[in-house]
């Protein structure tokens, strides 16, 4: 929505508790319910254990410590775009959004070793919607924090 209508964006939020708190609300729904299909459907698709284990499982774990020490490092108040500071340490470093890559990770990881069929379409819909949102965040950075963001922007990819 915030990208094909710039004027309309929900993403980034407005400040305000409630549009947050939609926010929050929205993306744990998003993961309940993904959660909900994986323990429905727990290993009934067509993958061997060892794709499973030795790809899903690694996938899920590195998202997961990315994704964590990304959200550590800018806290609470940024990753959920309320203007706090701006952050180009750690995994900053080498890509602007270092936090989206963790949560593409984590799915991937998740659809492999939970091998369901019923949770792998969401699952690429989801690492889809994760790839796309950086783009209406980008011109709200850049109107927040300036030539700082720009240089960063010419010289840190979105993803690796």
């Amino acid at each position: 929505w915030s990208i094909g209508f710039p004027k309309k964006k929900i993403w980034p939020p407005k400040p305000g508790k409630l549009l947050i708190l939609d926010h929050v609300v929205s993306n744990n729904k998003i993961f309940i319910g993904l959660f909900l299909i994986a323990i429905e459907d727990f290993n009934s698709w067509i993958l061997n254990n060892k794709v499973r284990y030795y790809l899903g499982l690694p996938l899920f774990i590195l998202g997961t410590s990315i994704t964590c020490w990304a959200i550590a490092l800018m806290g609470a108040r940024n990753t959920l775009g309320i203007e706090n500071k701006f952050i180009t340490i750690g995994p900053y470093r080498y890509s602007r959004n270092p936090q989206y890559i963790g949560d593409i990770l984590i799915l991937m990881g998740s659809a492999l070793f939970i091998n369901s069929s019923m949770l792998f379409v969401p699952s690429i819909l989801a690492c889809i919607g994760f790839r796309l949102m950086p783009f209406p965040e980008e011109d709200w950075l850049k109107e927040r924090y300036g030539v700082e963001y720009i240089e960063y922007y010419n010289h840190i990819t979105r993803f690796i």
